[in-house]
């Protein structure tokens, strides 16, 4: 029983379209982090990396973190033109490569999907062609539905792409969670009743670090005891927003640590996991 927990953030403007916001809060979660000495994934758009390339290079360009990709633009991939697919991609690739020296491996799709990008073989080549060798698109349940079922890593196989790797999401995106939507708007969450989870729903979007944590705990308690891989979906804005410390991170990290569960890097599970025969576990 130990377990593994992923942290990625996708960096995105959020509810304030402002870059300087971004900034900000990635410094309070990379902090947190580093005070824990926890490593951590950030996907980061292209568009907010190319707003404030000095400040990103000087905050995550550290061993402790791994940065991939979320798009330029925060397209909806599954919907999206494939030739602005390609562009989106190898436009932030590019970007990436150049600020921090380091070939992108990874993919967080904006929003995500019900079984991922399974099916849509046409996307997974831009992806392969691409050098991209992991996605993290796998995060809703059917018909986008809140929380994401516990689906555990898998290869594209099937869609003809053996060694290219899904890393799904569980449980809530924490915007979601807390009612959060862009550029200040109202949400409304399409939720799985009954649960698909062996706890009750929340009855009510967590207003401090600690209702949020309580959320989270469950999901800790369960990958733990079952010695599964939890990697839910955090944006460093809605963080910043309920508290600007980052204290529900902290709080995770440090329960994670308590229950001895392995925290890496999205790119370093890909790594450990491509040793092995590419099949689904």
């Amino acid at each position: 029983m130990v377990g593994i927990l992923l942290l990625g953030y996708d960096t995105e403007y959020g509810v304030w379209g402002d870059p300087e916001v971004s900034v900000r809060a990635v410094k309070a979660i990379a902090k947190v982090h580093e005070n824990h000495g926890a490593p951590a994934t950030f996907f980061i758009c292209g568009k907010v990396l190319e707003a404030r390339r000095t400040e990103f290079r000087k905050i995550l360009d550290d061993d402790l973190f791994d940065v991939q990709s979320h798009t330029y633009s925060h397209i909806d991939l599954r919907s999206a033109d494939l030739k602005k697919v390609k562009e989106e991609i190898q436009k932030t690739n590019e970007l990436i490569n150049s600020i921090f020296g380091k070939a992108v491996k990874g993919l967080r799709t904006p929003g995500g999907y019900y079984r991922g990008l399974q099916g849509r073989s046409d996307i997974l080549s831009i992806i392969w062609e691409s050098g991209i060798r992991f996605v993290s698109s796998d995060a809703t349940g059917k018909h986008g539905t809140m929380p994401a079922p516990f689906n555990q890593p898998y290869w594209y196989a099937e869609d003809g792409f053996p060694e290219l790797l899904e890393i799904p999401v569980q449980g809530w995106h924490d915007n979601l969670l807390k009612a959060y939507a862009p550029l200040g708007g109202k949400v409304k969450t399409m939720v799985i009743w009954p649960p698909i989870t062996p706890w009750p729903l929340p009855k009510k979007p967590p207003r401090t670090p600690q209702e949020e944590f309580a959320v989270h705990k469950k999901y800790l308690d369960y990958a733990s005891e079952n010695d599964m891989i939890y990697s839910p979906a955090f944006h460093p804005w809605s963080i910043y927003r309920l508290n600007p410390e980052a204290r529900t991170i902290d709080l995770i990290l440090e329960y994670a640590k308590k229950k001895n569960m392995t925290i890496i890097t999205y790119y370093d599970l890909y790594k450990e996991l491509v040793e092995k025969c590419p099949v689904s576990f």
